[in-house]
């Protein structure tokens, strides 16, 4: 398990790095948009819209950079759990959010981070609306009623949780694409990061040759 978490904890590492590269080639490009926008008629319909279109994909990356920043930069379960919760409320605009880790031996999702609600319930696996997407493994969303979005949190064939969006902020009308690809984020780079976070808290932190030359091998 281990040795997968390294290969998955690399394969982030480089979706990072090419978020990156794609935001500094689409700063490139709005600068360059910009700069022929200052040479015609401000009122060229085709150029300014062409410009907006820029400006939210790098929108997009921007936040999609920051959310994924804020995942990977913590080793602490409990500031993991913060930043999932940062990443809900102030990127994706939830006004009340829950996040459950997976009881791997009881089979029961464990709340463990409430944002703006009573303490949530414990959850068995085989109940509820939230388990049902878990087991499925398929993020939920629905258009109306609460809760408003139901994210399974797994990588590869481990369920480590979910995360729950029950209402969004008033004056956020419904959810929009950013919305959907922090969700996709979320799920399998918030996964991976409380996993993490969770045997960097159980398992002894001192680094030894014997032990990386044993991971080394495998």
């Amino acid at each position: 398990m281990a040795e997968e978490l390294v290969k998955e904890n690399e394969r982030l590492r480089l979706r990072v790095i090419a978020l990156e590269e794609q935001c500094r080639a689409a700063e490139l490009e709005l600068k360059g948009l910009r700069e022929r926008t200052a040479e015609v008629s401000p009122r060229s319909a085709k150029v300014i819209e062409e410009l907006r279109a820029i400006e939210e994909e790098l929108n997009t990356l921007a936040n999609l950079h920051t959310a994924n920043w804020q995942l990977h930069l913590q080793l602490a379960l409990s500031r993991v759990l913060d930043a999932i919760i940062e990443i809900c409320v102030n990127l994706v605009g939830a006004d009340k959010a829950s996040v459950y880790m997976m009881d791997e031996v009881k089979r029961t999702l464990i709340p463990v981070r409430v944002y703006n609600i009573d303490e949530a319930n414990l959850v068995s696996i085989d109940e509820s609306d939230v388990s049902k997407a878990v087991k499925s493994g398929q993020i939920e969303v629905r258009e109306q009623g609460e809760p408003v979005a139901i994210v399974p949190l797994s990588f590869e064939e481990r369920v480590v949780g979910a995360v729950v969006i029950h209402t969004l902020l008033a004056q956020k009308s419904g959810l929009q694409t950013l919305d959907h690809e922090l969700f996709e984020l979320i799920k399998s780079q918030g996964a991976t990061a409380l996993y993490g976070a969770y045997l960097a808290g159980v398992s002894p932190r001192a680094v030894d040759e014997e032990a990386v030359r044993k991971a080394l091998s495998g």
